[in-house]
């Protein structure tokens, strides 16, 4: 790769016709070189010098140099001359400082040449600052002055000696770039995150394109809920009150106009059928279930799941009484009156999940009539 001697090919003394021969000693002659001129006798460019973040070890280099301003700590642009090459071409020198890479040491009066496209570290430089550097048949080691290894280079597959310098870069992908600010933003979901970007509701936020996977695992972690259990597809009783699942709310904030606070309620399993009972106290459940004369099945600690059909028919009842008594301005002393009629009107209209039949019509055995229904409201005439 690299050149000890210069040879002039013009001379005719150096052409096939002037060979000396083989019994003669070819004379090499030694030419003076000015300190002040920088000469780089590189023969042949290695195949991986192109890539930014390898530094070759250069005996025939005067000075440091690079043709990347992106390495400088300190740089002053200034014309210092011009690199002689081996091959006889010449780059301009257009500036001079400090190069500090992560990996390599801090490499003083630097030259930035123009067009350079491989990154040399001058051997002599680094003996004139007090380090060694050791070859051998794989690698090549930089010793500081007390012996020390500093850095340990590797021979390359085209015969060079070469470091590794780790590249950090200040320009990241926009899927590194929407991960960094989900992180930032308390792991924020990844939509509402572009929705800020995109329409500039913040400020600093750059816009953010979408991520490639959607995945956070963290966020997978701490966000997680139980999964639902899966719907049956099919009728697991054959006949009414073969199973029944039943449950107790309260105590409502308001008492009824009775003066109850808990609502029991139970519901068939075949028909889903439901029945409501307002009770005054808690303990009064035992009483109401007794009246079943059926077998008691308890379901998990804080596990409503378990026990869904009866939950889901809680809301139900919930939603419906809170509509009907907001709609016409009813008193919330009549709650009780407005569950007990979303049970009745529940019971002739829903139909049975997996069926085509009411709750009336399975547990009746006919069709409900429904000609006769109100709307709730507080004022009555007797």
């Amino acid at each position: 790769m690299f050149l000890g001697k210069n040879i002039d090919l013009h001379d005719p003394r150096n052409s096939r016709a002037h060979v000396p021969k083989a019994t003669k000693k070819a004379k090499i002659v030694a030419k003076w070189i000015r300190k002040n001129e920088n000469v780089c006798h590189v023969a042949q460019i290695a195949l991986k010098a192109n890539s930014s973040n390898f530094w070759y070890l250069d005996s025939g280099c005067s000075r440091h140099m690079t043709g990347n301003k992106s390495f400088f700590e300190t740089l002053v642009m200034e014309e210092g001359g011009n690199v002689t090459f081996g091959d006889g071409s010449k780059r301009n020198v257009v500036g001079k400082g400090t190069i500090s890479v992560p990996g390599l040491p801090s490499l003083s009066n630097a030259l930035f040449v123009d067009g350079l496209k491989a990154n040399l570290i001058s051997i002599s430089h680094l003996s004139d600052e007090g380090y060694s550097v050791l070859f051998s048949k794989d690698y090549c080691s930089i010793l500081k002055p007390d012996g020390q290894t500093l850095l340990k280079g590797m021979r390359s597959s085209d015969n060079c000696y070469c470091l590794e310098a780790r590249i950090v870069s200040n320009h990241v992908s926009m899927d590194e770039q929407i991960e960094l600010w989900h992180e930032r933003l308390g792991h924020m979901n990844f939509r509402d995150l572009r929705t800020l970007g995109k329409f500039n509701c913040v400020r600093g936020l750059p816009k953010l394109g979408k991520k490639a996977n959607g995945i956070c695992g963290p966020c997978q972690q701490g966000k997680q809920t139980k999964s639902m259990h899966k719907k049956g597809k099919y009728l697991t009783t054959k006949e009414p009150l073969e199973l029944l699942h039943m449950d107790l709310m309260g105590p409502m904030q308001t008492e009824s106009l009775g003066g109850k606070r808990y609502i029991f309620v139970c519901v068939d399993d075949f028909s889903r059928f439901t029945w409501t009972y307002f009770l005054r106290e808690k303990s009064e459940t035992f009483d109401k279930f007794k009246m079943l004369c059926i077998s008691h099945e308890f379901s998990a600690p804080r596990t409503p799941q378990q026990n869904g059909v009866v939950e889901r028919k809680n809301r139900v009842l919930q939603e419906m009484a809170r509509v009907m008594l907001l709609s016409n301005n009813v008193p919330r002393n009549l709650w009780a009156e407005a569950i007990n009629t979303a049970c009745y009107i529940g019971n002739r209209v829903f139909l049975r999940p997996g069926t085509r039949n009411t709750s009336y019509e399975l547990w009746k055995g006919k069709r409900p009539n429904v000609s006769y229904f109100h709307t709730l409201e507080a004022n009555a005439t007797f």
